[in-house]
């Protein structure tokens, strides 16, 4: 016989408007574009939280997806890193060592943030070019590694991959609309991919839509008014995932006995 449980003070229908909430883990990881502080992705995706939930949000200059795996030797960003976490004082550094998965992903963990792609580019323009569809399958590649990890550390947690915005060069080398549009969809077949086999959903933001590209050395932003458009359109989507797991956390609660069942859930 199923056993009801009360709802205290919230009725279902009032969840959104009355949620029994509790503050969420957020980890945000990024490159040199998530660094820069004080207008940096990921230090402005931790003040928009930090008085919500516990997050931790970290920017390493140069670093790629694969800096952030266990399995790769730790390798130190020469160029500036950052890190900002819930109550403690922030640690800002010209040259640090990029922390590993194995620390930052833990099994509670319930939103990561990834703002990477941008040192992918490597792949598409300089020295190192390949042909787009190399390049597409080595980006795909690096994706999905640096998500087989993520999972099998956080399983329940919801991921949003912010790919690269709009830039005009790498490394001083010009980056095309072709490239900027391999880029994007070389992340976004992975994310897809590793969705169909694995069971664990990443969503995608496309920063091209909020952002031109920049002047300067034509990959780093400026213009305060327009990373802050980047950074808001982040924000929001971050604001959506967190509202949408509580509801569902919220929902499961509030399941009978019968109803409830655990989820089937199994990389400048």
């Amino acid at each position: 016989m199923a056993i009801q449980r009360s709802l205290p003070l919230c009725s279902l229908l009032l969840l959104l408007i009355c949620p029994t909430a509790r503050a969420a883990n957020v980890l945000i990881l990024g490159d040199s574009l998530s660094a820069n502080e004080p207008i940096g992705l990921a230090s402005q995706v931790f003040e928009h939280l930090k008085s919500r939930h516990h997050v931790v949000a970290i920017g390493s200059c140069g670093s790629s997806p694969r800096w952030y795996q266990s399995d790769i030797r730790p390798i130190t960003t020469p160029c500036g890193f950052l890190r900002k976490e819930s109550d403690k004082a922030p640690k800002i550094s010209a040259r640090h060592v990029t922390p590993k998965l194995e620390t930052l992903a833990q099994k509670d963990l319930d939103l990561a943030v990834i703002q990477q792609g941008t040192n992918l580019y490597g792949y598409l323009v300089g020295a190192s070019k390949k042909t787009p569809a190399k390049a597409a399958q080595l980006i795909k590649s690096d994706v999905i590694k640096f998500l087989t990890e993520l999972a099998h550390r956080s399983p329940k947690s919801q991921c949003l991959w912010v790919a690269p915005p709009k830039i005009a060069k790498y490394d001083g080398h010009l980056v095309s609309d072709e490239a900027s549009q391999v880029m994007f969809e070389s992340i976004q077949l992975a994310l897809e991919q590793f969705k169909n086999e694995k069971g664990y959903s990443c969503s995608i933001h496309d920063s091209r839509m909020d952002t031109t590209a920049p002047g300067g050395d034509g990959t780093h932003f400026s213009n305060s008014r327009q990373t802050m458009q980047w950074i808001k359109s982040v924000n929001e989507k971050v604001d959506r995932l967190l509202s949408s797991q509580r509801t569902a956390n919220n929902s499961q609660e509030f399941l009978t006995e019968d109803e409830a069942s655990p989820p089937d859930r199994i990389h400048r």
